[in-house]
């Protein structure tokens, strides 16, 4: 493991654990970060649960938001393979809006910093 995929790795554990703090809920995360370059997503939780991220995305400011996002699905209620397809959005809304609602509070736990002007201007 290279220092950058480390990095992501102790990052990302730090966020589940405050995810699990600030929701009440068991992550479900395998603890395992993949880093995937040219991946055609920003990050990704596996219904295996490990966690996998775009590999330029994690060094970049704007990773926090991809590290909440995946650690909520980690703590996601439950999977029905049908379910998560037939209304895939939903989940997706859910987890993205919970980010933005917790992220404030997230960055602030981990001591770490991301310029609002970075959420803004990302199309996700």
């Amino acid at each position: 493991m290279n220092s950058t995929e480390a990095q992501a790795q102790q990052e990302v554990a730090q966020v589940v654990r405050i995810v699990e703090e600030l929701t009440g809920l068991p992550s479900r995360w395998s603890g395992q970060v993949e880093l995937v370059p040219g991946a055609q997503y920003w990050g990704q939780k596996s219904f295996s649960c490990h966690i996998s991220i775009w590999a330029s995305l994690a060094q970049d400011e704007s990773r926090w938001m991809t590290f909440i996002h995946e650690a909520l699905h980690s703590v996601s209620a439950g999977f029905v393979g049908e379910d998560y397809r037939s209304a895939r959005g939903w989940e997706e809304g859910v987890a993205e809006q919970l980010q933005r609602l917790f992220r404030a509070e997230v960055l602030d736990r981990l001591g770490a910093h991301m310029e609002e002007a970075v959420s803004t201007s990302i199309c996700l």
